[in-house]
């Protein structure tokens, strides 16, 4: 029996304003920020909640998400979970959350289907994935910033597996470390 839909799960991890985003075969069904569920503004910490809620509202698990594709403007996601198993950073990962997070199936996670991007090519997917346009460039400029994963992360490249939603689109991603301001 083939699968319904495709679902692929965003999300902007430990940092500033913890949120997710569901889409469904490509149209967004479900998404939170974590303030809207604890209530306190610009919620920050482990991810669980918004993952909860949008798989909740939908009707699936973590099983039915073909791919994860996740963020944090401090650090790569791989990295900075690694931070957080040996460093006590509760801006980052209250003591609250610590235990839950470490038995979270995506938490540090070598999965083929949970991908990292950069803060800044998370801010060009998401501009660009609802324009009309086949072909464009795409100029962030943001505050904040991974800046070290900027420079080295490679444009994803799809597969027969993986199809991203710009994938025969130019992102060019600019943050202000390419500007002499």
């Amino acid at each position: 029996m083939s699968k319904k839909h495709t679902y692929v799960l965003g999300l902007n991890t430990y940092d500033h304003d913890v949120s997710a985003c569901l889409l469904r075969d490509g149209e967004i069904a479900y998404a939170i920020a974590k303030e809207r569920i604890t209530r306190d503004k610009h919620a920050s910490g482990f991810y669980k909640e918004v993952i909860d809620y949008c798989l909740d509202a939908e009707g699936i698990t973590l099983d039915d998400v073909d791919l994860v594709v996740r963020n944090c403007y401090i650090l790569p996601v791989p990295e900075m979970e690694e931070r957080l198993m040996y460093q006590d950073l509760p801006g980052f990962l209250p003591d609250y959350e610590r235990a839950e997070a470490k038995v979270h199936p995506w938490f540090r996670s070598n999965s083929d289907k949970i991908v990292t991007i950069s803060h800044h090519l998370a801010h060009a997917y998401s501009a660009f994935a609802v324009s009309p346009y086949e072909d464009g460039a795409i100029m962030i400029v943001d505050g904040v910033g991974s800046y070290r994963s900027d420079v080295n992360e490679p444009f994803p490249k799809p597969t027969p597996r993986r199809r991203w939603p710009a994938s025969r689109r130019a992102i060019t991603n600019f943050p202000e470390r390419n500007s002499n301001a």
